[in-house]
């Protein structure tokens, strides 16, 4: 019997998983190994414990929003900056990111200026205390 390595393995499941998100899995699905699959441990070949489950996350609306007045709202946010920044995303959310323009017609700069706003104007307090914050650490110079 073939072994794979743990590196194969583990890159084998990660494509798995993504193909699953990218599918637009609506319930929780089953990941099905392609051949059982033999570890050694010790010595002794074993087998991986049975199929991972993969639920996507829930959709969380606010107020009542309906997806596509949520979705009208991402797409009508006017990115007018010309600073550029680079962000580094976790490898789970990039296959969601790079999905939003050819599924939805989302630009990710829209969709993260659109995060940031909404984050802002639900948290005020934040702002208040980065301000609070550098009056302070101006005062120690």
């Amino acid at each position: 019997m073939e072994r794979e390595s743990i590196k194969a393995i583990t890159e084998r499941v990660r494509k798995e998983r993504e193909q699953v998100i990218l599918n637009g899995g609506t319930e929780s699905q089953t990941i099905q190994p392609e051949a059982p699959i033999a570890i050694p441990l010790d010595g002794e070949a074993s087998t991986l414990p049975p199929p991972i489950s993969v639920k996507p996350p829930p959709v969380i609306l606010t107020d009542g929003q309906d997806l596509t007045e949520l979705i009208q709202q991402i797409t009508s946010v006017k990115v007018s900056g010309q600073t550029k920044m680079l962000i580094r995303f976790d490898d789970k959310h990039m296959p969601v990111l790079n999905m939003l323009q050819p599924a939805l017609k989302i630009n990710v700069v829209q969709f993260v200026n659109f995060l940031v706003e909404r984050f802002f104007e639900t948290n005020p307090d934040i702002k208040t205390l980065m301000k609070n914050s550098l009056k302070n650490s101006l005062k120690e110079i």
